[in-house]
């Protein structure tokens, strides 16, 4: 279907009933408190130190500042109306969805969740001025999420569809003198409309949904969490450093680097992809037939054949050349 970044302000209701809808669902897991919390965006005058008036939920989409806007190709239907802007429902709902989820389900999500959001406050944020809004600031912008962006390679998308919109044509009306550039010739930079700025991030976005909920990205991020036994936001963060290659990103998260940089201690056994899947698919030591739990009983993987056994057994292993496997009749090193 055709996307349209705005909704005549006659769908409002369509708009609350999406966001009631999504209260609904939620009521089997979520406390009593917090659907209260998120319903009461949606009650007339809700909002503590405001007097009566619309919900605060309406209040966010903030329907009059786009009474006059521009919209694309000279299109006039919405033109002196009021309307829904999808940039403005989606940081609404954003902050339903807040409301709803825990403190710890807000903290495990995508980074780029996170990025993506960030984005789309600055574009909010630069056409609250207007004629401010331009293709060019939109590139700068998009380019430089993407070298900041712990998924890198998911920004190249988007930065090829604004590309277009960073040119100049020699009449268009929406083109104004910029900064002198080398040599003091005069720059033009093409202005866009919030309509016009928000169409190609519509599409990316619907592309990274489908991606990270149900594609590739998914399936890879599943897998090393199936394996490594981590958060969402971890296992995005080791596969977005290593390309999304699975091996790699299981490579970082057990021997490489830790988030904030740092080398990870060594823990004196060894790791590949075949031995941690082992270590989290074993519930006993297969010397001792003692179940894995805590601290000491921990599974380990030897680093010579990436079999494993507990911590306890391992320690019996040890002589003074390293640790004379029972698997391979190999000696793990020190």
């Amino acid at each position: 279907p055709e996307l349209r970044a705005v909704l005549p302000e006659s769908r409002l209701q369509q708009v609350l009933d999406r966001a009631d809808a999504r209260i609904n669902a939620a009521s089997a897991t979520t406390a009593a408190a917090q659907q209260r919390d998120a319903r009461s965006l949606l009650v007339a005058g809700s909002s503590s130190g405001q007097l009566e008036g619309a919900p605060l939920f309406v209040r966010m989409l903030r329907l009059d500042s786009l009474r006059d806007a521009l919209l694309m190709d000279g299109e006039q239907s919405l033109a002196g109306g009021r309307a829904v802007h999808f940039l403005r429902f989606w940081q609404a709902m954003q902050e339903l969805f807040r409301r709803l989820n825990s403190t710890s389900e807000q903290k495990d999500e995508e980074p780029l969740a996170e990025e993506m959001a960030a984005l789309r406050d600055a574009i909010l944020r630069r056409a609250e001025s207007p004629g401010s809004l331009s293709g060019a600031w939109l590139q700068e912008q998009v380019a430089a999420a993407r070298a900041m962006s712990a998924d890198e390679a998911a920004w190249v998308p988007l930065e090829q569809a604004v590309a277009p919109l960073g040119e100049t044509r020699g009449s268009d009306p929406h083109c104004e003198e910029g900064p002198a550039g080398p040599g003091n010739e005069k720059r033009r930079r093409r202005q866009l409309s919030l309509e016009e700025a928000t169409l190609p991030l519509m599409t990316w976005l619907r592309d990274m949904a489908e991606d990270y909920g149900s594609g590739c990205r998914a399936a890879k991020v599943q897998a090393v969490r199936d394996v490594a036994g981590c958060s969402l936001r971890e296992a995005c963060f080791d596969l977005g450093a290593q390309g999304w290659d699975v091996e790699a990103a299981l490579v970082r998260h057990f021997g490489g680097q830790n988030p904030v940089g740092e080398a990870r201690p060594s823990t004196g056994s060894g790791w590949s992809t075949h031995g941690a899947k082992l270590r989290r698919s074993e519930v006993e030591c297969p010397i001792c037939v003692e179940p894995y739990a805590g601290a000491v009983l921990r599974p380990v993987v030897m680093r010579c054949c990436f079999q494993v056994l507990c911590k306890p057994c391992q320690g019996h292993l040890l002589q003074s050349d390293g640790y004379h496997c029972p698997f391979c009749r190999g000696i793990a090193p020190l």
